[in-house]
């Protein structure tokens, strides 16, 4: 809380909320810090926001919001490449989808700047073309 005191913040999320209740600020003086216990997202939340990576063995979910990639699709497709070699169709979905729309659709976007690969346990994914 210190550094949020510091930046000018709030002292609690009732004060943020102009709620001046005798169990939120006693609440709020108790604990310092504010707690996600509790608040699960689901990945529908973070699609678009994350991208999952695995690194040593262990999933983690990695910064990459769409809104911060290029609009020109092939601009935007060199990004997605350099972040990452091979995408599912799915995994693609929530950072081409702003650039379907009236004359463009998705399967003709991954025809144009991708490569179908079909890889041995069955899975298709796409790489760079």
């Amino acid at each position: 809380m210190g550094r949020l005191l510091e930046l000018g913040g709030p002292k609690s999320l009732a004060e943020a909320a102009g709620a001046e209740s005798a169990a939120a600020s006693s609440a709020a003086a108790e604990d310092a810090e504010f707690s996600l216990e509790g608040f699960e997202a689901s990945e529908e939340l973070l699609q678009g926001l994350f991208l999952r990576v695995r690194r040593a063995g262990e999933a983690l979910l990695e910064p990459f919001a769409a809104e911060d990639l290029d609009l020109e699709p092939a601009a935007r497709f060199r990004q997605l490449f350099a972040k990452q070699t091979e995408w599912s169709a799915a995994e693609l979905e929530p950072f081409t989808a702003r650039l379907v729309g009236p004359g463009r659709v998705m399967a003709d976007l991954l025809l144009r700047f991708t490569r179908v690969v079909n890889k041995s346990d069955d899975t298709v994914v796409h790489t760079k073309r």
